[in-house]
């Protein structure tokens, strides 16, 4: 049976606002069991071999927390943006509910060592993947409400988002999410203005140590000019089309 180790405790004492360690020793005196939570939010159903029969695990944990992560991202976006559109917040929203751009979080808080998982799980790394990194970012959350309730996740969630920013140097309620949302459709409107041509993504498919990746170059007029790397084709293409974006082919 695994159980939490010091170092999710400190992990954890490092983020309780005002109180420190003594609340959080007062919680686990009166609601031991609300800890609980917080060992299935780090637990990866390959640590009980795959079968979800033998032990909790992250995923219903996830499902609460992705509807609590949207709301406090909905209500956030609401208050700091009063002239946007419902229709410009309702894109930024959607960039900033995805799993990768959670998973930016979650990696930022460097807590993947914290992370339960089977063998195999572990040789082959797919747990690092931003996607699947989102979803034990969703579950922290869930674990956080049980424990602390809603208001103090939130205040959670916002030191956390607060801790990416100063990490990454990027802003993440920002409404220049619009610009990179959308960036494929953004590129070829613009190759048609310039050059009446559509932008080109060819795809190779990698496969390093179990894992498989999707490599993309982008061209346009048979010129490469951008290229990436995601487990997602989707995702892969978009990066491109974003890095395409900034070069400086559109002063000339």
């Amino acid at each position: 049976m695994h159980c939490l180790t010091p170092a999710h405790y400190h992990w954890l004492n490092q983020w309780i606002s005002n109180e420190g360690q003594d609340y959080l020793a007062k919680i686990l005196d009166s609601h031991p069991e609300k800890m609980t939570d917080l060992l299935i939010a780090f637990t990866h159903p390959s640590f009980f071999g795959g079968d979800s029969v033998q032990g909790k695990h992250f995923e219903r944990l996830e499902f609460f927390g992705d509807a609590a992560v949207n709301y406090f991202i909905t209500e956030e976006l609401y208050q700091r943006f009063a002239l946007a559109s419902e229709g410009d917040l309702a894109r930024v929203k959607a960039a900033l509910i995805s799993s990768e751009q959670l998973g930016k979080i979650f990696q930022s808080l460097k807590m993947e060592n914290l992370i339960y998982l089977g063998k195999g799980e572990l040789g082959q790394k797919n747990f690092l993947a931003l996607k699947q990194l989102g979803k034990f970012f969703e579950a922290l959350i869930a674990s956080i409400i049980h424990i602390f309730g809603l208001s103090e996740a939130k205040k959670f969630f916002l030191k956390f988002v607060d801790h990416y920013e100063k990490q990454t140097g990027n802003t993440f309620f920002s409404l220049d999410h619009l610009d990179t949302f959308d960036a494929k459709t953004k590129l070829q409107n613009l190759c048609l203005q310039k050059w009446k041509t559509l932008p080109h993504y060819h795809s190779t498919i990698e496969r390093v140590g179990g894992q498989e990746n999707f490599f993309i170059e982008l061209m346009i007029d048979h010129k490469v000019m951008a290229s990436s790397r995601s487990y997602s084709k989707k995702i892969a293409e978009k990066m491109a089309a974003e890095q395409a974006l900034q070069s400086s082919l559109w002063n000339e």
